[in-house]
């Protein structure tokens, strides 16, 4: 039998931040999502992350990379973790397991730590 406490409790934390962002906004009547925006008045790496993922759904590439650079990256990611994750499902192979080893090495997790701070810098600059 399958244990369901690990789901209900991610169920219950993301109920937690839908609850959150809806007093956030409608509740409050505050001007962004951006906690850190809000309180120092500059924008964090992930300001118009959300805007970008929509721009993205719609296939507007330029518009997305507009909004948050980072944007690129994390589709690439994403893909790649797709493609390992169903080559894992269909036959059988570790490549789930070698891209996690990837994705949490030293140089993966310095790149990351690059790319933020770029973004970061990209995102003040341009004022998003």
């Amino acid at each position: 039998m399958k244990d369901w406490s690990s789901y209900i409790r991610a169920y219950k934390l993301a109920f937690f931040f839908i609850l959150f962002g809806f007093v956030w906004v409608v509740v409050l009547h505050l001007p962004t999502f951006c906690l850190w925006k809000f309180a120092v008045g500059i924008p964090c790496p992930g300001c118009g992350m959300t805007r970008a993922v929509l721009q993205m759904s719609r296939f507007q590439f330029q518009r997305a990379a507009a909004q948050n650079i980072l944007i690129a990256p994390l589709l690439l990611l994403g893909a790649a973790g797709c493609v390992c994750f169903f080559a894992d499902a269909c036959f059988n192979r570790a490549w789930l397991v070698k891209y996690r080893m990837l994705i949490t090495s030293r140089g993966a997790i310095a790149a990351a730590a690059m790319l933020s701070l770029t973004s970061w810098g990209y995102n003040i600059w341009v004022g998003n």
